[in-house]
């Protein structure tokens, strides 16, 4: 998936050194480049692909082949698939850019019904600092300047044109402190621009109580609230958290749990559903670090995190899971808590996951919602989980796989290290589900090895998983990075914590650059399908220590 901005870089770079006579001789308009494709894993049969839609070259078995025609300097291609060979399935891997010397795309072809693993990480450094605790540069709301401070536990979703939001989180003051936050930024993917967006009160300033005053209405500040986008209406959804409800002050000493409930879309701003209430049988009790998703129907849906009870008004972490229906053009709701039937037996003796917060949660394309891991907490002590759920909304029944890879090292299936808040995301274009970093246990399984901040990135196919009760089946596809001692194969079924970052050049992707190990970040897939990560607490880059960042990473699958 190439980069539209990176393209119109390259474009504008090789037309200057055109103009200025460069290249010498005959000068640089008139150079061209192959363009070749590096075929692994066809095994039968044959592949028929195309560059910009019309060049064709067939390939017979694991080679490599070039198209026919060459691409002008700065020209672009595009590599797809045009027929799949019998009995597999192949995938383009990084296939569409501008040429600028001689190009060679990967094509990973596999046995049908299973994914391929990309053939190598594509990250690339964007924007933002690699160096922890950067104070946030704000300007003037709704003026594309700036960036938002380092911060770790932000609320982050990305709109209908790509772009994504940020509100939030606990980020840096100063050099010596932090606080919890209620800006809200918007990123222009395009353009490589940040926007504050907003509240005028929250430039810089921490523990700032939300506001209901119409279209001056805004959340106050918070840490790991539920999160939802419906894409058919444009508006993002926000519940709960840890920090700042709407009362007249909020300091350190006061945040709490939060259930308010709020709307926010670029034209009307925020707009407050339902303020912070007791918990009931018709409302979800206050907390943070749930698990979230939206179904195709629009509808909100919410599973444990720690807070408040609705049973007994205990405080803890929770295993209730809660459906919202909106009311269109009421601005109201309902919500209903959902008692899912069956037994599950695999990795538990209830029909539902025990009580977690800040576990990994998808959507996949048959509108089925996934879980991975989470934490629980009792005191000082802190539990990760590496157990694995599907929720079917029709039949109201979890499913479960057990988190326990083979013994022996590197062989599989095996699956990641239990640990809380990692980043996942979908890939729209091939359904899989993407699990990267978050704080955990550097060994395999549940319980095992030290904790530590992780920076290894996994992909599950929803479709190709086996029966629940078996191993679930994950693939690796990046180590982490060798950096300070910290060296991992993927498929050895370790992790090695603290691993710094490697950046490389910024706006440049590199298959070496690898964002360091961290928990807490935000995420978000764009138009394209490209995945991006920002801030979070842990590693930039080799010669610092643990703290919150701002760096923004993105990945091209």
């Amino acid at each position: 998936m190439g980069s539209v901005a990176a393209a119109v870089a390259v474009l504008a770079g090789v037309a200057l050194l055109a103009a200025c006579g460069g290249g010498g001789g005959g000068g640089s308009s008139s150079l061209s480049f192959p363009v070749s494709v590096k075929v692994t894993g066809l095994s039968s049969g044959t592949l028929t692909l195309h560059d910009n839609g019309s060049d064709s070259v067939t390939v017979y078995g694991s080679t490599t082949s070039s198209f026919g025609a060459q691409i002008a300097a700065g020209s672009l291609y595009d590599v797809t698939v045009a027929q799949q060979p019998a009995g597999q399935n192949c995938v383009v891997l990084g296939g569409a850019g501008a040429a600028n010397g001689n190009v060679t795309v990967n094509v990973v072809c596999s046995p049908s019904g299973v994914s391929p693993a990309p053939a190598s990480t594509q990250w690339t450094w964007m924007a933002g600092s690699q160096t922890q605790d950067l104070i946030g540069s704000y300007g003037t709301v709704g003026v594309p300047g700036g960036f938002p401070g380092a911060r770790y536990g932000a609320a982050s979703w990305a709109d209908g044109a790509g772009n994504l939001w940020l509100f939030g989180g606990d980020a840096v003051v100063s050099s010596s402190a932090v606080g919890f936050f209620n800006d809200l930024w918007k990123y222009d993917t395009a353009s490589g621009t940040w926007t504050w967006w907003g509240p005028a009160a929250s430039a810089n300033k921490p523990y700032q109580p939300g506001v209901s005053a119409g279209s001056s209405s805004y959340p106050g500040a918070r840490i790991f609230p539920g999160t939802w986008y419906n894409k058919a209406t444009g508006q993002a959804w926000l519940f709960g958290g840890f920090g700042c409800g709407n009362s007249s002050t909020c300091s350190a000493s006061s945040v709490t749990v939060q259930n308010d409930l709020w709307t926010f879309t670029p034209n009307g701003g925020w707009t407050l559903v339902r303020g912070s209430t007791a918990p009931s049988s018709s409302y979800p009790g206050a907390r943070f670090g749930a698990a979230t998703w939206i179904d195709s129907a629009g509808n909100l849906w919410l599973f444990g995190g720690s807070g408040v009870a609705v049973v007994n008004g205990s405080s803890g972490d929770l295993d209730d899971l809660w459906e919202y229906v909106p009311s269109p053009g009421t601005g109201t709701g309902t919500w209903t808590e959902k008692t899912p039937t069956g037994v599950t037996t695999a990795c538990s003796s209830s029909t539902t996951p025990p009580a977690r917060q800040n576990a990994a949660s998808w959507i996949d394309a048959q509108g089925k919602f996934w879980l991975f891991g989470g934490e629980i907490g009792s005191g000082t002590t802190e539990t990760y989980y590496a157990d694995l759920w599907k929720y079917t909304p029709g039949s109201n029944q979890w499913a479960c796989w057990p988190g326990n890879p083979p013994v022996g090292g590197g062989s599989t299936p095996y699956t990641p290290a239990a640990r809380y808040e990692a980043v996942s995301w979908v890939d729209p274009n091939t359904g899989n589900l993407w699990l990267y970093g978050g704080e955990g246990y550097t060994g395999p399984g549940a319980g095992s090895g030290t904790p530590g901040y992780l920076n290894d990135l996994w992909y599950l196919d929803p479709q190709t998983q086996p029966s629940p009760g078996t191993v679930q089946q994950w693939t690796q596809v990046s180590a982490l990075d060798t950096q300070g001692g910290c060296t991992t194969t993927p498929g050895s079924n370790t992790a090695s914590p603290w691993c710094p970052g490697v950046y490389g050049s910024q706006g440049a992707s590199g298959t070496s650059n690898l964002p360091g190990a961290r928990y807490g970040a935000a995420g978000w897939v764009d138009a394209n399908g490209d995945f991006w990560l920002f801030g979070g607490d842990g590693y930039g880059s080799p010669t610092n220590t643990v703290g919150d960042l701002n760096d923004l990473w993105r990945y091209a699958p």
